[in-house]
């Protein structure tokens, strides 16, 4: 049982190949209990020293749809404050935001009643029939809804579809066919269809990733639905950089160590396995405070040391305006830390850990795990 380096507790068990590690608490918690004879609380603070990846979510969405509830409640209330202060122009104004509201609805209603035509016409594990198609077609033509609600039906509807495909992990050739024949009768959505596929395979893809290992069933799967669902590589650049990033992390953890060029000269019988950029970080007291009679330590990161990262089968390397080293015959334990980028390495007759962080963490790691038998 321990602390990372990020402020996580954690129990880790295991040997031989099998490990067990579970966090004790959430990320988010950061304040934790040093010993009882200093009777202070410690904080972990991120100083932004680590390579740490930036949370670049895509909220706009939901800002957009946030804006608009926000903007029609506003009306509403400028609406019935007119009532009182100008009772014409407040009462037209209510008119016109009712009228509104009841278009808004009646448009929900045909969204839904179309969904609905559909969905019980493509309810069939088998081929849709050539008359079951044109009736498909002329749903969505012959519906009161505008080009977009069209899409997002016929999306939603193979959606429905795909899903109950997926179920299994497995596109079986009639399913292939049946999701086939109805990408053709939706052609005319083919934007939304894609966004469709694409949706499904980064669910699954995410799913097996997750762990940060990529076992070779969940390699298998991911390649087998992107095969069926016709996703070219472009449009799932980032995925398959990831799948090859966790495949190479699982081929060294089986001892496949890749040998590269140190650029400098090494000890006789020494052989780079890793090359990079990395820092040596110092774990330390940035300030203190007290509040309600409780003393606080607030800790965080400094660079001790920064440059050229070097593995070797002998030892950890890092070239500065010198050189600090560290004996891999030393390592007792490591931790990655995912988020920071950061290998908090636990050495023999040492008391404090060693708080190395990388761009390339997760290969580093793996290549100090591999070569210290952890």
């Amino acid at each position: 049982m321990g602390i990372s380096g990020s402020g996580r507790s954690y129990v880790h068990a295991g040997g031989h190949g099998l490990y067990y590690r579970s966090s004790l608490d959430s990320p988010a918690s950061r304040t934790r209990p040093r010993t009882a004879a200093s009777d202070r609380i410690e904080i972990y603070e991120n100083t932004g020293v680590t390579y740490r990846e930036q949370d670049q979510r895509d909220q706009s969405r939901d800002e957009g749809s946030n804006e608009r509830t926000s903007s029609s409640v506003l009306w509403f209330i400028a609406a019935l404050v007119l009532i009182f202060v100008l009772p014409p122009v407040g009462w037209v104004l209510l008119a016109v935001l009712l009228i509104r509201a009841g278009l808004r609805l009646y448009r929900r209603h045909l969204v839904s009643s179309t969904e609905q035509k559909l969905r019980a016409l493509v309810n069939t594990p088998r081929p849709l029939a050539s008359g079951e198609l044109e009736q498909i077609r002329s749903t969505l033509e012959g519906s009161r809804l505008g080009p977009k609600d069209r899409a997002s039906v016929a999306a939603g509807v193979y959606r429905e579809v795909l899903e109950h495909v997926l179920d299994d992990e497995v596109i079986t050739d009639e399913e292939w066919l049946l999701l086939t024949t109805l990408e053709r009768t939706l052609v005319d959505y083919s934007d939304a269809v894609t966004e469709e596929k694409l949706a499904a395979f980064r669910s699954r893809y995410l799913a097996a990733v997750a762990d940060h290992e990529l076992t070779p069933d969940e390699e298998a799967t991911l390649d087998h639905l992107r095969d069926r669902l016709g996703l070219p590589a472009e449009a799932i650049t980032e995925e398959l950089q990831t799948l090859a990033t966790l495949r190479e992390i699982r081929q060294i953890r089986d001892g496949q160590l890749p040998e590269v060029d140190p650029g400098v000269r090494l000890q006789r019988g020494e052989t780079c396995h890793f090359v990079g950029v990395g820092r040596l970080l110092k774990s330390k007291v940035l300030r203190t405070f007290q509040q309600d009679g409780q003393r606080y330590n607030v800790r965080g990161f400094t660079i001790d040391k920064e440059g050229r990262l070097l593995i070797t089968n002998k030892r950890i390397l890092l070239v500065h305006s010198g050189t600090t080293s560290v004996r891999l015959d030393k390592l007792l334990d490591l931790e990655l830390d995912y988020d920071e980028r950061l290998i908090q390495i636990t050495r023999d007759g040492s008391v404090n850990p060693v708080y190395l962080t990388t761009p390339d963490a997760h290969r580093a790691a793996a290549v100090l795990a591999t070569l210290a038998g952890l």
